[in-house]
């Protein structure tokens, strides 16, 4: 029902919020000049010789520029999703409750 279709929307939107966190951290790691070739590319929709008048490159530049720049986003979109891994697993450590001395075998 529509109560479904609220929770999903919730849902959705939640999941969208928090990938948007992660791909702007992980752009935060990548180095500013491939970080602009890879906003200009991908946001502003720049064609290849777009892309390398804008940098003040040649083609062939800005295309090696613009594959490290995603190659760099890839790792760096792997290494937030590890940390957020390693704090969700830390963050479910801290709320188990304490084993007792007799719980333990």
């Amino acid at each position: 029902g529509q109560t479904r279709g609220l929770a999903t929307s919730a849902e959705d939107a939640a999941l969208r919020d928090h990938l948007s966190a992660e791909v702007e951290r992980a752009l935060a790691r990548i180095p500013d000049r491939q970080r602009q070739a890879l906003l200009l590319a991908e946001l502003h929709d720049l064609s290849g010789l777009e892309l390398a008048a804008a940098l003040d490159v040649s083609h062939v530049a800005a295309r090696a520029l613009l594959t490290r720049a995603r190659e760099s986003l890839r790792q760096a979109v792997a290494l937030e999703r590890a940390a957020g891994a390693e704090q969700d697993a830390a963050s479910a450590r801290d709320r188990a409750p304490a084993r007792r001395p007799q719980d333990r075998p």
